[in-house]
């Protein structure tokens, strides 16, 4: 098992002696190891052992209640969205519709914010406007017939 102290050597807590197994060549690489030291030259290291702990409600300790809340809470705007399992149809389409409403059905435009590498991310069907799941299924004159 390898720990921090076997890779990064440390002098007065702030600065960090990287002991790397190669060189780094690449821009890439380099520009990470700096991102990566300015995030440690806030932290402070000690030689105490580790501790889990959860931070949401550390006098009850971890639950799903308290992972649902921290969710909820987070989510920004509405309270958040309330999907309503219908037991008379397939899982499948069940789980299609709460994907479309968490925004989560394989779009151009959900493909783009992955930085996938598209051509245009017009709606296929229409070519009138972007193709997002709010597109397809309220504004594309094409699925407006179909539907």
């Amino acid at each position: 098992m390898t720990v921090i102290a076997d890779i990064v050597g440390v002098d007065n807590g702030r600065t960090f002696f990287w002991d790397w197994m190669q060189d780094l060549n690449t821009t890439v690489e380099l520009d990470q190891k700096s991102q990566c030291e300015g995030m440690l030259n806030t932290t402070r290291l000690s030689i105490q052992e580790d501790d889990w702990s959860w931070v949401s409600d550390s006098s009850k300790g971890f639950s799903v209640r308290s992972i649902r809340k921290l969710c909820l809470d987070t989510i920004p705007g509405e309270e958040g969205h309330v999907f309503l399992w219908n037991r008379w149809l397939p899982k499948k389409v069940n789980i299609f519709g709460w994907r479309a409403l968490m925004e989560r059905l394989p779009t151009w435009d959900t493909l783009r914010k992955k930085r996938v590498q598209i051509e245009s991310d017009a709606c296929p069907l229409c070519e009138e406007a972007a193709e997002t799941v709010d597109h397809l299924f309220t504004a594309c004159s094409f699925a407006c017939e179909v539907w």
